[in-house]
């Protein structure tokens, strides 16, 4: 069972969506466009990145990580059945699997208590909804946050 959503096993995630928050290094803070999206930024609070997937936590993590390295062209994904190897170059229209910026350079781990007990969610617009909210309410209390 991953911790991060209680009804994902540990070969496989379950059929529902699940949100996600990645806390960022305060490097982020030194780029212009991260910080016009934070204008109510507090200065010693965290900085987060808050998002939405049909994978497992930990795998929409890594797909993350490992984007950020323009070495490495794929990944390993278990989260729909037999393992396979992903590759960044396919089914998204920019040509390649979607990962962030501020996660690949600048994320650090995984912040299980904001959504843990929240996951998993029934549609893919649900997740994406509760997704906004939490990347909202994280503003209102002076956090820098990225949500796409």
């Amino acid at each position: 069972m991953d911790p991060l959503c209680a009804d994902c096993g540990p070969d496989a995630n379950c059929p529902g969506h699940h949100i996600y928050v990645i806390e960022l290094d305060l490097a982020v803070l030194e780029n212009t466009q991260f910080m016009e999206q934070n204008p109510d930024y507090i200065p010693g609070k965290a900085c987060f990145y808050v998002g939405a997937t049909g994978h497992t936590v930990r795998c929409r993590f890594n797909q993350h990580q490992l984007f950020g390295d323009p070495k490495i062209l794929g990944f390993e994904c278990s989260c729909f059945g037999e393992a396979t190897t992903r590759y960044f170059g396919g089914r998204h229209e920019e040509g390649r699997t979607k990962g962030n910026k501020f996660v690949g350079t600048h994320g650090r781990y995984l912040r299980g208590r904001q959504f843990k007990h929240e996951n998993p969610f029934e549609t893919k617009e649900d997740a994406e909804d509760r997704e906004k909210a939490l990347a909202e309410e994280l503003r209102s209390k002076g956090h820098g946050v990225w949500q796409n």
